[in-house]
């Protein structure tokens, strides 16, 4: 009996499936209870390898992580299988501004119930995510991807530019009321002071938001992290942000907090200082909120 065979035979049991290859069109279309579907390609992958995709229809998939499979193959999945689907991954770090365009417009038109999403951000694409942040109201959580590849006669450069302004903007502006966590990988391109306190002051008022930004290299810059820790405090306490994260490879171990710890170590003074100052107003806003009560 052949993979394939074997596949079919069991294939209303299968619920997660994933796949370096192509397999046979009706083995895919046999799995009428599939939930999540991983897929893997090559760089080098041409449409015709994956083309087994691209009518294909499942009507039960929640979940949908891709790599470097072509984008009209993807789109087309996405197309007939993408009403269920709370969950998409997708990774390429050579997509071009269309191709990213024809996928971001995949997922707005037919993912109503998506949760997370991950995936490549370009400046260019900045109107299409607007228009996928208005249509995916039920958004918890996005991953942007923030370096791509661009190829030339001679080279591959990298690039990681970012228009922290415009980016924030629209996510201030058009995120559904259910989005607050936002993760931005492989990048050690820091948005600027200024930036980043307008976003807080546009988010005001909405769910405490959760950033967190993934640094490219093993090693990090803490030129200006004075400034960045004191401004996050601010609007910690104001209720702003939950979350605000420097990491390398965990999530869990913020780099920002390891450089607070290290200026405890190396400047107590400040920090007694500091503390003090923020007792005295957290006393001051205790007294007004109690002294409006007649005793």
């Amino acid at each position: 009996m052949t993979i394939e065979n074997s596949l079919i035979k069991h294939a209303d049991t299968i619920q997660y499936f994933g796949i370096r290859e192509q397999l046979e069109t009706k083995v895919f279309t046999s799995f009428v209870n599939l939930k999540m579907l991983e897929l893997m390609g090559k760089r080098t992958d041409g449409e015709s390898k994956w083309n087994n995709i691209k009518d294909l229809s499942l009507l039960s998939l929640q979940s949908l992580k891709a790599s470097n499979i072509p984008i009209n193959c993807l789109a087309n999945l996405i197309l007939s299988s993408g009403k269920q689907l709370t969950k998409i991954c997708y990774y390429n770090y050579y997509n071009d501004v269309v191709s990213n365009k024809i996928l971001i417009q995949a997922i707005y038109h037919n993912c109503p119930n998506l949760i997370y999403l991950e995936l490549l951000y370009r400046n260019e694409n900045i109107l299409d995510l607007e228009k996928l942040l208005i249509n995916c109201q039920y958004l918890k959580r996005i991953d942007f991807n923030i370096y791509y590849y661009k190829e030339s006669l001679f080279h591959v450069s990298f690039y990681s530019y970012v228009k922290w302004d415009n980016l924030f903007n629209i996510l201030a502006k058009s995120s559904p009321s259910s989005l607050f966590e936002f993760v931005f990988k492989y990048t050690d391109e820091n948005p600027e002071l200024e930036s980043l306190k307008l976003f807080f002051d546009n988010w005001e008022g909405r769910f405490p938001i959760s950033l967190k930004f993934k640094k490219e290299r093993d090693y990090y810059y803490e030129s200006g992290y004075d400034d960045l820790v004191d401004l996050i405090e601010i609007y910690k306490e104001k209720g702003v942000i939950k979350n605000f994260v420097h990491y390398h490879y965990d999530e869990d171990s913020d780099l920002l907090e390891i450089y607070k710890t290290k200026r405890v170590i190396n400047n107590p003074e400040s920090v007694i200082k500091n503390s003090e100052i923020k007792s005295t107003s957290i006393w001051n806003r205790f007294k007004k909120k109690f002294n409006k009560y007649p005793w």
